[in-house]
């Protein structure tokens, strides 16, 4: 029987020490990790802008979760990679903004 409610005590425990952290993210999904990129991301809004001229292009998006989001990022490059190149740009320069449901610029991430 002790074992059993000492089992139970650091389950509770556990759960205690978990759960609190997992809620701060579900109710604030424009909180992000290390890498700046937030837990509630939906997409990578990809911005070219050419450093001779000083504009900037709006290349497109890549829809992703926070679950591939680093997968994705390679995506958003490449993106970019493909719109200068589309345009001849040649002294040129991406950002990458990511947004969540609530912002289209939580941060910006290369």
């Amino acid at each position: 029987m002790n074992k059993i409610s000492i089992y139970q005590i650091v389950l509770l425990i556990v759960a205690i020490a978990i759960l609190p952290a997992c809620n701060r993210y579900i109710h604030n999904e424009n909180a992000y990790d290390d890498d700046f990129i937030p837990y509630g991301i939906r997409s990578f809004e990809v911005y070219v802008y050419n450093e001779n001229t000083d504009k900037e292009y709006y290349a497109g998006s890549i829809h992703t979760n926070y679950e591939n989001a680093q997968k994705d990022l390679s995506d958003a490059q490449s993106l970019a990679y493909d719109f200068a190149e589309s345009r001849h740009l040649k002294n040129w320069d991406y950002l990458c903004y990511t947004a969540t449901k609530s912002s289209d610029c939580v941060t910006k991430v290369k």
